[in-house]
C-alpha cells in the first residue's frame, strides 16, 4: 500500500470525499467564501487562515487544534515567514493548548532574531485578550531571545511577566516577581511607567517591604508631575490618581513606623490635592477619592496618637459609612489605641 505524505489539502480533501461535500457545499457551511476556499484549497496566490482552518475543522467534527501541526506550511516557507498567518496562528495554539505546535513554530522563528517580534506580537493579543497564562511562555520566549537590555519589547515582556505573577497570593513568588522585574521599571515606555511603579509599591507594601515601597512612591511623585503635562501619554488612571497614591503610600509606612505626625502631613496633602493644571471629570473624581480617604485616615492617626476627646466622632463617622472593610479597620485603630 503506497504512503501519502500528509499535508493540509490533502487532509482537507479526504474529508470533504468521507462527507460528500463539494467546494460549493463547504464554503456555504462554513461561511467562507467560495473563490477563497478554491484558491486557497488548489494553492492558488492565496493561503488558508487559521479561522478558515478552524470553521472547517469544526463542520468535520473535529477538535480545536486540528491539522495545526500542518498549518506551519501556510506560515513559513523557505524564502520567508508570513508574520500575518504566524501571529494568529501561534495565539489559537495557545488557545487550544497546541503547545507542541508553538514549540515547533517559536523555534522557526528565532533562527533569525529580527523575528522576534512576531512572538511579542501573539503574546501581546493573548494578554489583552485575558490570555494571561497563555501569554506567559511567550513573553518568557522573548525574555530568552533579546539580548538588548534596553529594548522596549524585552522591558514590556518583563512588566506583562510581572504583571501575571503577582496575580498570586504566595509572597514568595510575588518577591521574586518584584526583584526581576525592578531593573526594568525606567525603561519602559512613559504611558506605563506610572502603573508599573503603583503595581511595584503596592505589592511590596503588601509584603511590608517598607523602604521599597517608599522608593517607589517617591518615583510615583515625581514622574507623574512631569509626565502630566505630555498630552500624548495615557496612564491606565489619571495622573493625579498616581501622585496621590505615592503620598498615600509614604502616610501610610509613616504610621507603620509609628511617626504619627509625619503621616499626618502627607495625609493633609492628599486629602487636599492640588494639580498644576485643571482637572478633567475622571481627575476631579480621584480627587474627591483621596478627599475621602484623608478624611478617615486622619481620625485613624488622632486616635493612634492618643487623642482621646476624638473618639465619639471617629465613631460616629465609622457607623455612617456603608463600607465593612472601613468600619473594621477603624475599630481596629480604636482597639489599638486603647491598648497603647
Amino acid at each position: 500500500m503506497p504512503v501519502v505524505n500528509r499535508s493540509l489539502r490533502w487532509e482537507i480533501e479526504d474529508q470533504m470525499k468521507l462527507h460528500g461535500y463539494n467546494i460549493n457545499q463547504l464554503a456555504e457551511l462554513t461561511g467562507i467564501n467560495p473563490g477563497n476556499l478554491s484558491m486557497a484549497l488548489n494553492g492558488i496566490s492565496r493561503s488558508m487562515t487559521i479561522n478558515q482552518l478552524d470553521a472547517l475543522g469544526k463542520l468535520f467534527g473535529k477538535v480545536p487544534g486540528w491539522l495545526y501541526e500542518l498549518y506551519t506550511e501556510e506560515c513559513i516557507s523557505e524564502e520567508k515567514l508570513s508574520r500575518p498567518r504566524l501571529v494568529p496562528y501561534l495565539v489559537r495554539c495557545a488557545e487550544v493548548g497546541r503547545n507542541d505546535c508553538i514549540d515547533a513554530v517559536v523555534s522557526r522563528i528565532l533562527e533569525s532574531p529580527k523575528n522576534v517580534n512576531i512572538i511579542f506580537s501573539a503574546a501581546e493579543k493573548l494578554f489583552h485578550k485575558g490570555k494571561h497564562k497563555e501569554s506567559e511562555r511567550l513573553y518568557e520566549d522573548v525574555v530568552s531571545a533579546v539580548k538588548d537590555s534596553f529594548s522596549e519589547m524585552l522591558s514590556m515582556s518583563h512588566y506583562r511577566l510581572f504583571a501575571i505573577s503577582i496575580q498570586s497570593t504566595d509572597a514568595e513568588k510575588n518577591w521574586k516577581a518584584v526583584i526581576r522585574f525592578d531593573p526594568f521599571r525606567n525603561r519602559l515606555p512613559e504611558n506605563h511607567q506610572l502603573d508599573a511603579l503603583f503595581q511595584l509599591a503596592r505589592v511590596c507594601f503588601s509584603l511590608k517591604k517598607w523602604s521599597e515601597v517608599e522608593e517607589y512612591a517617591s518615583e510615583l511623585e515625581v514622574l507623574s508631575t512631569t509626565l502630566c503635562s505630555e498630552e500624548k501619554l495615557v496612564p491606565k488612571r489619571h495622573p493625579v490618581y498616581y501622585y496621590g497614591m505615592g503620598l498615600l503610600y509614604k502616610a501610610a509606612i509613616a504610621e507603620e513606623r509609628g511617626l504619627y505626625e509625619l503621616s499626618k502631613k502627607y495625609v493633609h496633602i492628599y486629602a487636599n490635592l492640588e494639580w498644576s493644571e485643571p482637572l478633567d471629570e475622571s481627575g476631579q473624581k480621584e480627587v474627591k477619592q483621596f478627599e475621602i480617604w484623608g478624611k478617615a485616615n486622619l481620625y485613624t492617626l488622632e486616635v493612634l496618637s492618643g487623642n482621646e476627646g476624638i473618639i465619639n466622632e471617629y465613631a460616629d463617622y465609622l457607623a455612617s459609612l456603608n463600607r465593612l472593610n472601613d468600619v473594621v479597620m477603624g475599630l481596629i485603630a480604636i482597639m489599638k489605641s486603647a491598648n497603647t
